[in-house]
């Protein structure tokens, strides 16, 4: 994922300058092709996070294990205002802020590390109702409709950070902080025996889950699939925030795909 993302990256500063939405109409399917398959960086990053905070629990306590949660994601927060704006931006006006993938990591470490001292059940509940359930606020807007958030009143401040992207926070938390919340309540799993076939069984359940949800369009997504250019219409799903269908979409394969990594060696 990490190889995936410098892809992304490349592909943003030497290749064409498009939204997401522009790519579907895109002429060439590679490109297309080239933004897709980075989509699976940020959903896996925030995902293998909360899986291995669960794993760091056979080296701390619970207690231990919040206080480091909060202080690191605190510290990704203040390294995203800081060292990763300058980086993205050479520019050290404040007036010019952008919150993105570092940011959500921070926050979502912050919740999880608040989440661990209670029981697992609450911290499985808190993520799979986040996952599921965030696309029912996809009809909320905000009253400042201006092209940033400036002038905007508490309410689209609130909004933006939980949901609804606009500049400059282009990745709002829910539901980013249910993922890392599963990821930890997956940990269990991968300390099982059968842990490959229930990879495998959880990663094909969620892909199949995905098809239903997108070709019946009712729910998970606000993209409409169209008919014209049918793989690239399935498979284009909404990132900003992400959908549910868009994290189907992508930690299905990666769930799946564990299995077959344990088992790589070589060149692979």
């Amino acid at each position: 994922v990490m190889v995936l993302m410098a892809l992304d990256h490349t592909r943003d500063y030497f290749g064409p300058a498009m939204r997401d939405a522009d790519l579907v109409r895109a002429a060439s399917a590679a490109l297309f092709f080239t933004r897709w398959i980075t989509h699976f960086c940020a959903p896996t990053f925030m995902f293998l996070a909360g899986l291995s905070a669960h794993l760091a629990l056979g080296r701390r306590t619970r207690p231990e294990l919040s206080r480091f949660l909060i202080r690191r994601g605190l510290l990704l927060v203040l390294l995203e205002l800081t060292v990763v704006r300058l980086a993205w931006t050479f520019n050290l006006d404040y007036h010019i802020v952008w919150v993105q993938v570092i940011w959500a990591l921070g926050w979502s470490m912050v919740v999880l590390g608040l989440l661990v001292r209670g029981p697992d059940a609450v911290t499985l509940v808190f993520g799979l109702v986040l996952v599921f359930g965030h696309n029912l606020l996809d009809g909320v807007t905000l009253h400042h409709q201006g092209a940033t958030l400036l002038g905007g009143g508490a309410r689209d401040w609130l909004l933006a950070i939980a949901h609804v992207p606009r500049p400059p926070v282009s990745y709002p938390l829910v539901p980013w902080v249910g993922v890392m919340a599963l990821g930890f309540c997956f940990g269990p799993i991968l300390r099982r025996p059968d842990r490959l076939r229930l990879c495998l069984q959880i990663g094909l359940a969620a892909v199949s889950l995905f098809v239903i949800l997108r070709l019946l369009g009712v729910y998970g997504e606000p993209r409409p699939f169209v008919s014209d250019r049918p793989l690239i219409s399935l498979l284009d799903c909404s990132k900003y925030p992400p959908s549910l269908c868009y994290l189907l979409m992508t930690l299905g394969p990666a769930i799946a795909a564990l299995p077959l990594l344990e088992r790589a060696g070589g060149p692979v």
